[in-house]
């Protein structure tokens, strides 16, 4: 998906791009477990044990195994900052393209004077007669947020429902929508934080005659659902940006 951005196409592809270093990540996944399997069974060869001491084959193994731990982990990491980047990224493109109008010269002056007639209106005004004083005003978010807090002021109540939803859309309904996708922005970012550089679980252990612990490293659930909900996140919040900001293909 495109969407317009300073007047110039953009990609917002968030559901693709994690779902592809997620594809990547798990291709480093199988390599680390191949890689302690390898090195697991070799520690393990009987035929070895005639050649080389213990401690020569102990060694082996701990550098097999670092070797392909650190090459995974720092793969891993690089994912994760791709991930976090990408987002950081268009939220900054994103964010404040939510504010793009253009605004006449006269601009501040009529947002005075609809600040007068909103005024006027005191405690009694409703959601039609805001929406036909602040209409103009629905693309400069600031602005909507200042306006929204004078009327709750005036009507000394929250101008939200008990679920948080607006009680004044057509003035005010935009505006959640913004609010929502700031959230959505956050909540997504703190699912990516560790995306992929959680701590791994273990399977196939054994112990060896030797008393050497053998195993292999494995992704816990968290991995796995952590991976579900960042990718559904990020779905929802390309509908959202397509709601708001014109798209193009």
């Amino acid at each position: 998906m495109n969407v317009i951005i300073n007047k110039t196409p953009t990609a917002v592809l968030f559901r693709a791009y994690l779902e592809q270093l997620a594809k990547e990540y798990h291709e480093l996944n199988e390599e680390l477990e191949t890689a302690y399997r390898t090195a697991n069974k070799q520690y393990k060869d009987d035929s070895l044990r005639g050649v080389y001491t213990d401690k020569h084959l102990r060694r082996n193994l701990d550098l097999a195994l670092g070797t392909a731990t650190d090459k995974f982990y720092k793969a891993s990491e690089q994912l994760n900052a791709k991930a976090k980047s990408y987002i950081s990224e268009l939220k900054k493109k994103i964010i404040p393209a939510l504010s793009e109008m253009e605004k006449p010269s006269d601009y501040a002056v009529r947002v005075n004077n609809a600040l007068q007639f909103v005024q006027v209106e005191g405690a009694e005004i409703d959601d039609a007669t805001a929406f036909q004083i602040l209409h103009d005003f629905e693309g400069d978010v600031e602005t909507m947020r200042r306006f929204r807090s004078v009327i709750e002021h005036q009507k000394e109540e929250k101008l939200s429902d008990a679920y948080g939803r607006t009680t004044f859309p057509l003035t005010f309904g935009r505006l959640e929508k913004c609010e929502k996708l700031v959230e959505a922005f956050e909540e997504l970012e703190a699912t990516v934080e560790r995306l992929f550089i959680r701590k791994k679980a273990e399977t196939e252990t054994e112990y060896t005659s030797t008393g050497v612990k053998l195993s292999v490293p494995m992704d816990g659930y968290s991995q796995l659902i952590g991976e579900e909900i960042a990718v559904k996140q990020a779905e929802t919040l390309e509908k959202m940006v397509a709601e708001l900001l014109t798209t193009t293909n």
